[in-house]
């Protein structure tokens, strides 16, 4: 069952989450930075629990398939989206990130 709170709680986190990933791409040039979003695999689960082996009433519960609690989702979950992440990353471009600056060694500082 969709509770509002916990909505604002998922966009409060999302919004502060999305800042950290621009933050931290600006003061990382040579790194590639990928956002997955989960909010399709979840829906996907919510709406047709028996295709990923949950039951229809583990949707709501707290301690059952897919929820440890009203927020974090159990290790079976995490399995799926593991599965998922693994996928998008192989249909990301080979050699996405800019050519890396050599390193030069200034020695010891005293």
């Amino acid at each position: 069952m969709y509770d509002p709170e916990v909505g604002k709680i998922y966009a409060a986190w999302n919004g502060l989450l999305g800042k950290a990933i621009d933050a931290f791409e600006l003061n990382h040039p040579y790194s590639t930075v990928f956002e997955f979003s989960s909010h399709d695999t979840f829906n996907r689960i919510l709406d047709n629990p028996a295709k990923f082996g949950f039951k229809s009433e583990d949707k709501s519960a707290s301690g059952g398939g897919i929820w440890v609690d009203y927020l974090h989702p159990t290790s079976a979950v995490h399995a799926v989206l593991a599965k998922e992440i693994e996928e998008f990353l192989r249909e990301q471009p080979q050699n996405h990130a800019p050519e890396t600056p050599p390193l030069e060694y200034e020695g010891p500082q005293s």
